[in-house]
């Protein structure tokens, strides 16, 4: 990952570079690397340690506290090394993806699920791989074809009916959960991820809507389907200003407890002020985890 300067760590997460240095100085919560032009710069570990202290500051631990907790998780923390298998399974899967072979591409993904297993292809070959074609067009919109390859042959993946997903046997009395993007979010396969480990690793009933539904309308379908849970996603950070007004939209409407915004969008927790709405945090398996933590209060009225 390129450095980020410290302008722009600020711009991201709303702080003033005095903090970031107090941080560093008191803490020893972060240690930027310094650019060729003597400024600071922040890898991806300190830039997951920001975003974990200003979510447990946002719900009220102290800094001192958080910066404790962080920093015991860093320690405590072992990178995932990918295996021989899953290693050449991406390589045969991005081989694929570069040939624009249709038909080849999705057959090696529905391959290496069964090769795997569900989580470890979903979350260590096909969504870096998605990330990586998605930085390549940010990059260089000439490879925007094995973009839309990597995408639908990932998407057939995660709807095959060949996955073993237990069907839930008494649906009337499951939880319902909503399942949405945020207005103008088009990525919704880490939604549909969530969904399948949903029916894995619960009783929870997700539907998922489609992209591009205005806030309004998710919660008009929250209220008539007696949802629980509403789960919005988001890969990109919105304005500040647009996030209010979702806020507002949300508060009104009386969801703002039962409401998790999810995503790399919404790492900036401090787009929700002192709201009761969370910014989920960690693996899809935890956001499941407080999904459950939520539903169990009864529907909203």
């Amino acid at each position: 990952m390129k450095l980020v300067p410290i302008r722009t760590v600020c711009a991201m997460y709303d702080l003033n570079p005095n903090t970031l240095r107090t941080w560093e100085r008191r803490y020893g919560l972060v240690a930027p690397e310094r650019t060729a032009g003597g400024q600071r710069g922040y890898g991806e570990e300190d830039m997951e340690k920001i975003r974990r202290v200003l979510q447990l500051t946002s719900s009220g631990t102290s800094i001192g506290e958080a910066a404790d907790q962080v920093n015991a998780w860093a320690r405590d923390r072992k990178p995932h090394q990918p295996s021989a298998a899953v290693k050449e399974w991406r390589r045969k899967f991005n081989d694929a993806v570069k040939s624009l072979d249709t038909a080849r591409s999705l057959g090696c993904a529905h391959r290496l699920v069964e090769a795997l297993g569900y989580n470890e292809a979903v979350e260590h070959v096909f969504f870096p791989e998605l990330r990586q074609w998605g930085a390549l067009w940010a990059k260089d919109g000439h490879v925007v074809a094995q973009e839309h390859v990597a995408s639908l042959a990932v998407r057939a993946a995660l709807l095959s009916p060949r996955l073993s997903i237990t069907e839930n046997k008494n649906p009337v009395k499951s939880p319902v959960v909503i399942l949405a993007c945020v207005p103008g979010e088009q990525h919704d396969l880490p939604l549909l991820h969530l969904a399948n480990l949903m029916r894995m690793e619960s009783s929870l009933q997700p539907t998922l809507l489609v992209a591009g539904l205005p806030i309004a309308d998710i919660l008009r379908t929250c209220e008539r389907s007696h949802a629980q849970v509403l789960v919005l996603s988001a890969s990109i950070t919105p304005r500040a200003d647009v996030a209010r007004t979702w806020l507002g939209e949300i508060t009104e409407a009386g969801w703002e407890d039962r409401t998790i915004f999810a995503g790399g969008g919404f790492s900036n927790t401090r787009l929700f002020g002192n709201s009761a709405i969370r910014s989920a945090a960690g693996s899809f398996s935890q956001l499941v985890k407080m999904i459950e933590s939520l539903k169990d209060a009864g529907p909203v009225n």
